[in-house]
């Protein structure tokens, strides 16, 4: 909220990438989630209020690394946060999340 189209379009591009790099491991390169090694499950991230995916990288739940501000800033946070709204905002022309 509070940013102009183009902030907003530049958010998404960065946090993209921050998920790219951090995320997809684990949640899939759309948010999806899915079975891990030994038992593990990551959640899907679609359709949780951007409050509780922030909140889940400082904390780390389960297995996940924690993000605190020393790794990720607030403005980070926010972008990744923006990157996964923009995704249930895109329609899957890749069918069943690829």
């Amino acid at each position: 909220d509070g940013l102009s189209e183009e902030e907003r379009e530049e958010a998404i591009s960065r946090g993209g990438q921050i998920f790219l790099t951090n995320c997809t491991a684990c949640h899939n390169f759309n948010g999806a989630g899915g079975a891990m090694p030994r038992g593990g499950y990551a959640p899907t991230l679609h359709g949780v209020e951007p409050k509780y995916i922030y909140e889940a990288m400082m904390t780390g739940p389960q297995t996940m690394p924690t993000f605190c501000i020393g790794i990720l800033s607030p403005e980070e946070k926010r972008d990744v946060i923006a990157y996964l709204g923009s995704l249930e905002e895109t329609p899957e022309y890749g069918g069943f999340g690829l």
